[in-house]
Order: C-alpha cells, then structure tokens, then sequence
C-alpha cells in the first residue's frame, strides 16, 4: 500500500511543471475525491491547506509555498506573525500527511493518481500509475484526442477548488470598485461559460489504439473514425476561470447562474448583468465586442489575437493558430461595459486561447494587478466603460501572471468610440 514517505513503487513521480492540460484536471478531481473521503471531511483545517497547495503547485508557484505565507494565506494570520510560537501550519501539515496516507490505503487504494505530502517541505508531489499499468492504459489513449479539456465534472470541480481561494480572502476595494456595476444590480449575474468541441473514436480507431497505444504505426483515419460533440467540452483554462468568478460571487454574497455559451440567449443578456468567458469558443463574445476599440482579431485559420481599431495594421498582439495550443504566449481582452441594446453591464473575460482567459480572470479578481492597471486609467474610471488587452506568457502549458499592454475608457453612453 502507498504511504506518505514510500509511494507504491508502480507509480512514477510527475514533475508539476510538466504536467498536461488533462494531468491538471484529473489531479483537480483527485483532490475533490480525497477532501470527500471520510479520513478529510471532517477537518476543515486539512482541506484548506491541501486545497491552498495544490491549487499553487499546478499554478506553477510550488516555489512559492512557505510556512508563513500558508499562515496567512489559509489561516488568517498576521503577514508577519511568529511561526516559532504558532505552530498551526506544521501541525495541520503533520494531519494532512497522515489523512492522505489513511485514505490511499483505505477508500483510494485503486486510484490512478496519488498525491504526496512530503515531510519537511509543504509543496505537494503527484504520482500517476505507470504507462504499463493497467488502470493507466485507456487514460493515456484518451490524452491523445481530447487535450486541455474539462468535462462537466472538471467544470464542477473547478468552481469549487478556484472559487476557494478568494472566499477566503477579504474583500479587495479595487475589486469592487471594478464589479460595482455588476455587484449592486439587483439581479442575479449570469456565467456564460464558451464550449469547445469534443470527439469520440470509432471502434475502428478504439481497436487500433488498444493494439497500438502509442500509434507507432501509421494509421488512416477514415471518414466517420471521429464523432464529432461541437457543444460538450469546456477548455482547462476556462474551467478554472469560473472557478475564480463563482469564489469572487460568493464571497461578495452576489447569486449567481452558470450557463453554457449554447444555452445563452439574447434575452438572457437583456434581463441580467453578465460575464462572459471565452473568446473564440463564445459567440457572445466577438458580437458585443465587434464595435468597441479592441476586439478579436477574425480566426481565419493561421492568425488569433487581438486588434485595434485605431491601429488595425498592427500584428503586436498576434500569434500564429496551433491546434495544439503550444504557444509562447497567449493574449486576452477584457471588457466592462454597458451594452446599450440590453442596457446591462457585460463583463468579458477573453483569451485568444484559453491560457489568456484564466490570465483575464486572474486579473479580474485580483487585487494586485487590477491595482496596477488602473492607477494610470482615466479618472472616473469607476463610472465608465473600460478595456484591457491582456499578455501572459505559457510555459508548458500553464498560463503567467498576466501583464497589461493597453487600456481603454470611454462613457457608458457611447457605442461608437473614437
């Protein structure tokens, strides 16, 4: 059986910085099976801090995680309080490492996934069944055809890991300065979440992957050797955006309705403030920001970004399109504004892929870089319409702080801008 210090030798070590899109997701959800196992449902303090961790390990910020910093962090103490006279952050460690070992030889002794505490150290380490397993073997087929995506489930887990993290923060003034418009409408907020297609393989590809898990040998795909599902899939980096709005929602108290970007219609923009999430994989998007100063730059196939009307023989926030998503960098745009057909605030969370729309919501709902970005906005800021173009650079797959480029306001009465 696997324990804390000696993972069950059939499983291999992965490092956080190379994990995949979907090795993310499925650590998300083997975290939300661990923090509901019995051994952890009834420490609130344990599921904080293995929460807390892991959402910064797979964020890319592992480096980051210190004793203090949790003390803060997930305990509420003083930045600066005495780690040698509170040992809350070493004991709640010590009870993690110890429910994790319970569970792993209890209710996850199947499980294809371990996460690790190690002693010392407050970082957690994941492990996955090695290839030639055989729990392992129909994940690893799955990987080649739907990378980066989260189902319903991820979409699930997601809200709740994402939105964890600031219900436990206090309430930050630029935050709310920024979604006063939306917080103090009376009306419940709608979520409108962009979709990506999925694909399913035919028994035809399913046979000759099984023969062939690594498709070493060529092998032609015929018509209908892929289903097509243009609506079922939501991106990673989507998933976990809605995950920070629906955390920043509760916090300020503020209902809220998720919806996907298929089932969203103009009269559900017309009755409620919004925020849409996505760029290419929402339609909502690209129609009400076809006349404002930035928008998306038109996916013809070889080009995604963001363009400027004022300038649109710019290519500075451009990217050549991959298929595989593996970009250097990932730009987004961001917009508050009052739509003066439906009357009704529309916040915009937009990624030309979907590295920039977690970037985008990050800075949304972020103190920090919000504060930076509007220190030099135009005064009244607060009362106007306002956009941003976003830049975050993606290493191995996982998105960067996100850094502003370019900002815009105007008065919430004007549609065309000059």
């Amino acid at each position: 059986m696997a324990t804390s210090k000696e993972p069950n030798p059939s499983f291999s070590r992965l490092a956080p910085e190379g994990l995949s899109e979907e090795q993310k997701g499925a650590i998300a959800l083997e975290v939300e099976r661990v923090l509901n196992c019995p051994s952890f449902k009834n420490s609130k303090r344990c599921q904080d801090l293995l929460r807390y961790t892991v959402e910064q390990a797979l964020a890319g910020h592992g480096n980051h995680i210190k004793e203090r910093t949790l003390g803060a962090e997930v305990f509420g103490r003083a930045a600066d309080y005495d780690t040698n006279q509170d040992p809350t952050v070493r004991v709640a460690a010590m009870e993690v490492r110890k429910r994790l070992a319970q569970y792993y030889q209890e209710t996850g002794a199947d499980s294809d996934w371990r996460i690790q505490f190690p002693a010392g150290a407050y970082t957690p380490e994941f492990y996955t069944a090695d290839a030639g397993s055989h729990a392992h073997a129909a994940p690893s087929r799955s990987r080649r055809l739907w990378p980066g995506l989260a189902g319903a489930t991820l979409l699930a887990a997601a809200v709740c890991w994402g939105g964890f993290a600031l219900l436990r923060r206090p309430a930050a003034s630029v935050v709310d300065e920024f979604w006063g418009p939306v917080l103090q409408n009376k009306r419940p907020v709608m979520i409108s979440i962009g979709q990506v297609p999925a694909f399913e393989a035919s028994d035809e590809l399913k046979k000759a992957l099984a023969e062939d898990p690594e498709m070493r040998r060529p092998f032609l795909l015929q018509p209908g050797g892929l289903r097509i599902y243009p609506d079922r899939a939501v991106a990673y980096g989507d998933a976990l955006a809605l995950g920070r709005f629906a955390g920043l929602f509760a916090s300020r108290r503020k209902d809220y309705q998720v919806r996907m970007m298929s089932e969203t219609s103009f009269a559900d923009l017309r009755d409620m403030p919004a925020v849409l999430i996505g760029g290419y994989n929402n339609e909502w998007t690209s129609r009400l920001t076809a006349d404002s100063r930035f928008s998306l730059l038109p996916n013809d196939g070889h080009r995604i970004g963001i363009k400027d009307r004022l300038n649109p023989n710019s290519t500075s926030w451009v990217e050549e399109w991959r298929a595989d998503w593996n970009v250097p960098v990932d730009y987004a745009l961001v917009s508050r504004v009052v739509d003066p057909t439906t009357g009704n605030v529309v916040v915009i969370a937009a990624g030309a892929l979907h590295y920039g729309t977690y970037a985008a919501a990050e800075f949304l709902t972020g103190e920090q870089w919000l504060s930076e970005a509007v220190r030099s906005a135009q005064a009244g800021w607060q009362n106007k319409n306002i956009q941003f173009v976003l830049r975050t650079k993606v290493l191995k797959g996982t998105a960067g702080p996100p850094e502003v480029l370019a900002t815009h306001v105007w008065e919430y009465s004007t549609r065309k801008q000059q």
